[in-house]
Parts: C-alpha cells; sequence; structure tokens
C-alpha cells in the first residue's frame, strides 16, 4: 500500500464519525468497504450505467476493544477454508460477476503467510467466482488491530452485461463453520490447529453458508470471543447498484429479469416444498439441490423449459434415499444466469 493511499485511508477513517458509531460493538468485526477512497466505510455504492469494473473492495477484520489476539485464520489440516467473499444470486440484476480478482493487504497476524484462493461456485450461497481468503504459520497470537486501517485483502469485481437499474449483493461469511458443523468459528486463538472463536452472533440476518445466520445468543463453546461479520457500516449485504444512463428514458427501474426465482415454500417442511420460477424466455434449465457443503443432493430439473411462470416439488429425497433434516440450496440455473434459494427441511 503506498503511502499515499494509507494516508487516505487513516484520513477517511477518521473522518467518518458516523461509520465509527456504527461500528462501536464490543464484537471482532469484518468488515466490506466498497470505496475504500471516500470517507468511511460504504457498503452502498452507485456506480454510472456502462460500468465494467469496481476496484479494490476492501475486506477489513479488526477488533474495537484492541486487546483481543489471533493466531491464524481458516487453517487446520485439511480445513482450508476461511473468510469467503462472493456474490449471491438474486432477481435484482440482469447482468453478471464476471470475475474477482483478489489483491493481498496486510496479515491479521505478522507472522502469518496468506493464501487467496478464487474459486467457481465452493458456496452454494454464491454466484460465480468466489475468493477465499486464509492466513497461518504463526509461532505465537498476535494483537488484532483496533480500527480497520489495512485490509485483509482487496477486490476488483469485473461485471458484464450489467444494466441499469442492477443491483448485486456481496457477502463475506465463515466457510470454516461448515465443515464443523457449526461448532468452531474463522479464527484460532489459542494455537495453530484450532478454530475456536464462535461464530456470527449479532441478529442482523448476515447471510452464512447456512444461510441467513442464527444469530445465537451466546458464543458455542469454545469460543474465546465472539465475531460480528457485518457488510460496511450498515447492516445487511454490501450491495453495487448501476445507475440509469443519460438519454435511456430516465428511469432508474431494471429491465426484465431472464429469471426469477421464489421462496420454497413451506419451509421449514417436511414432506414436500414447492418450488416457483419464472423465464422470460424458453431456456434449457437446471434445477439442482445442494446441501451446505456444496455437494449436490437431487438434480430435479435439466432439460428445456418454456417461458412464463414454472412450479416444481422437491420431496426432500436425494440420490441415495431421504435426506437428512438441514438447511439445503436450490439453484437455478437458465440462460447463463443463476439463482438459489434456502430451504429447510425437518424430520
Amino acid at each position: 500500500m503506498s503511502a499515499f493511499r494509507l494516508a487516505l485511508v487513516l484520513a477517511a477513517w477518521v473522518l467518518a464519525s458516523s461509520a465509527t458509531e456504527a461500528l462501536s460493538s464490543d464484537l471482532v468485526q469484518v468488515v466490506v468497504d466498497l470505496d475504500s477512497a471516500t470517507p468511511g466505510l460504504q457498503s452502498h455504492l452507485t456506480v454510472p450505467a456502462g460500468t465494467t469494473r469496481i476496484d479494490e473492495v476492501a475486506i477489513y477484520l479488526f477488533d474495537p476493544r484492541g486487546e483481543r489476539r489471533l493466531w491464524g485464520i481458516g487453517y487446520l489440516g485439511g480445513i482450508d477454508r476461511g473468510l469467503t467473499f462472493g456474490h449471491t444470486p438474486t432477481n435484482r440484476h440482469v447482468g453478471k460477476v464476471g470475475e474477482l480478482v483478489a489483491s493481498p493487504g496486510t496479515t491479521a497476524n505478522p507472522g502469518n503467510s496468506f493464501e487467496l484462493i478464487t474459486r467457481p461456485f465452493i458456496i452454494p450461497a454464491f454466484d460465480g467466482p468466489e475468493i477465499q481468503y486464509l492466513e497461518f504459520g504463526a509461532n505465537e497470537a498476535a494483537t488484532l488491530p483496533s480500527s480497520p486501517v489495512y485490509p485483509l485483502f482487496t477486490v476488483d469485481v469485473v461485471l458484464g452485461g450489467a444494466q441499469p437499474g442492477d443491483i448485486y449483493d456481496f457477502y463475506v461469511l465463515d466457510y470454516v463453520s461448515m465443515w464443523s458443523q457449526g461448532q468452531h468459528g474463522v479464527f484460532s486463538v489459542e494455537g495453530p490447529l484450532t478454530l475456536d472463536t464462535g461464530g456470527d452472533v449479532v441478529p442482523d440476518g448476515t447471510q452464512t453458508a447456512f444461510g441467513t445466520d442464527p444469530d445465537p445468543s451466546i458464543p458455542v463453546p469454545p469460543a474465546a470471543y465472539l465475531v460480528d461479520f457485518i457488510d460496511g457500516a450498515n447492516l445487511g449485504p454490501a450491495t453495487i447498484t448501476i445507475a440509469s444512463a443519460a438519454g435511456i428514458d430516465g428511469g432508474t427501474s431494471a429491465p426484465p429479469r431472464a429469471l426469477a426465482l421464489e421462496p420454497a415454500r413451506p419451509s421449514p417442511f417436511t414432506r414436500a416444498t414447492r418450488l416457483e420460477y419464472e423465464l422470460a424466455a424458453p431456456a434449457t434449465v437446471r434445477l439442482a439441490v445442494y446441501d451446505v457443503g456444496g455437494r449436490m443432493v437431487q438434480e430435479l430439473l435439466n432439460g428445456p423449459v418454456p417461458a412464463g411462470r414454472q412450479r416444481i416439488e422437491w420431496n426432500g429425497r436425494g440420490v441415495e434415499g431421504a435426506a437428512p433434516a438441514g438447511v439445503y440450496f436450490i439453484r437455478l440455473e437458465a440462460a447463463g444466469r443463476a439463482a438459489s434459494q434456502r430451504v429447510v427441511l425437518a424430520r
């Protein structure tokens, strides 16, 4: 990071009193800043029509108390997933996130090495590419920074086919908790082979690898401290909006969507749940059910479908028989685009 950029970031933090108030929580924070050149933590960014690239979206980790310590992030033997950044598919955009280009920042523990991994479709909640960050190798724990000065990493977001009115949602997830069934968080504080911080506990509906964060009121033992995954100074996802283009009817409404997938109903369900989706034009459709580990449970449909509103049911079964109770993701792919919904199966 250049001296000029560092000075700019420091000045931004000092000047952003409103953002500071929003982040005055006693919890360790993971935040997204969509525009690090603007004072404060920007969780919502509007860019001109025709924009194809948003540079240096920054991901920060800090402790407002300036006293809690960290050994590593998401590294425990074969568990090599840490913080994961990606785009969540919705029905609010026509264009796609074509590429995420990650660049290293500063490790939370100065003694650690880092790894940045770009993969497509590892977490079912994400559509397209996602970035996974982990750090490891330190001989001892280090105190976390007390303010978001040095990002762990930055991401350039490359858009394809973005239209005026498109809105893209982005999240940072704790991916490690998937592998331990939600019993441990992404951060190790007691040693290099522990994952012992618990998970997100703030009732803000943060997206997680299990779907919407259940926000437990107490840490999951043996959590050393609590972590809040929020996206920018405001609650909810970080959003990038494409503004209306001059001379195009003066409006900001988005064009008709190529596809729309409605929430599964009922959810939770015991016997069957109904899925409804809509196509703007005939297309080859693939509709499949995935578990929280990204493994396909059942392919419900793979073939040509006419335009219009469609309905299909999932009976809670997979290719190996009745699926166990838990959280699943329904993913719809059509016309080069994708959408997903979370559903809960109860037994």
